[in-house]
């Protein structure tokens, strides 16, 4: 019997290990996803910018790391209103009229080439329709 106790022992100990490192995992993955998306930070910043909470206090209240708050403040300022944490993807309005604009130019460039090969194709059955 002996000899079976720290293999008891140490089972127990991998047990309790592993329940431990679950909940940190659970915990972590809880506190990112609590930020998702762009309502959260907006209203995260507002305590800083509106309320005129320090950016420690509000990461502190917020459980989240007071450099992230920065970063996110500082987004707020740097972009337009209302074009902050847009998120993968999604264009600002000068961006989203470049991107059409180059689609639009792309198109008529191969417009343009059709056309001029047609009017070379027209002006050889031409000739050939005169010289008969």
């Amino acid at each position: 019997m002996l000899g079976y106790e720290p293999k008891r022992l140490i089972n127990q100990y991998l047990d309790l290990s592993f329940l431990f490192f679950q909940a940190l995992v659970i915990e972590f993955v809880d506190k990112t996803r609590r930020f998702k998306g762009s309502t959260p930070k907006l209203d995260a910043v507002s305590l800083v910018l509106e309320q005129g909470y320090s950016r420690a206090a509000a990461s502190r209240n917020l459980e989240i790391n007071p450099n992230l708050m920065g970063r996110w403040v500082k987004e707020y300022q740097k972009e337009d209103e209302g074009q902050a944490f847009r998120g993968n993807g999604k264009l600002t309005p000068e961006q989203e009229e470049l991107r059409s604009l180059r689609l639009e130019n792309k198109q008529l460039k191969m417009e343009r080439e059709i056309l001029k090969k047609a009017t070379v194709f027209f002006a050889k059955e031409t000739k050939s329709n005169i010289g008969l």
